[in-house]
């Protein structure tokens, strides 16, 4: 333990820490700087999530093979007739399944990256062991 966090231990525990006793943290890690990452992150996920439902909407963006091998599984023991089956699997994909929402997670990933990751990790680990 550094000298200066042991005097910063020795003084809160003596009295209650003030703003002065505090050192500053580097300009990147403040929060002013921090918000305005994680505010064009999130903005960024966002218009990713809504070019991607607009492409989907449209019929740009196609389903993947294993969809579709799915579909024509299910509309195949469904009894009922198959094209209208596979149709109603696609239109529920479109709507539904297959769109995104933008991850405050992801969002938070592209802002703080490993600090984010870390905390969660240890987080998780206190968890487990209590």
């Amino acid at each position: 333990m550094h000298s200066r966090d042991h005097r910063l231990q020795t003084l809160g525990y003596q009295r209650t820490l003030q703003a002065p006793d505090l050192w500053k943290l580097d300009t990147q890690h403040t929060a002013g700087v921090l918000a305005e990452k994680f505010d064009q992150a999130w903005a960024i996920r966002r218009q990713q999530a809504d070019a991607w439902n607009a492409e989907l909407e449209k019929g740009i963006t196609k389903p993947g093979l294993i969809a579709r091998v799915s579909w024509s599984f299910q509309a195949l023991t469904a009894g009922t007739n198959y094209k209208e089956r596979y149709a109603a699997l696609e239109k529920h994909w479109r709507e539904v399944d297959g769109r995104k929402h933008p991850s405050i997670a992801l969002a938070l990933n592209d802002t703080i990256g490993f600090f984010f990751w870390s905390g969660g990790i240890f987080k998780v680990s206190y968890g487990i062991l209590l």
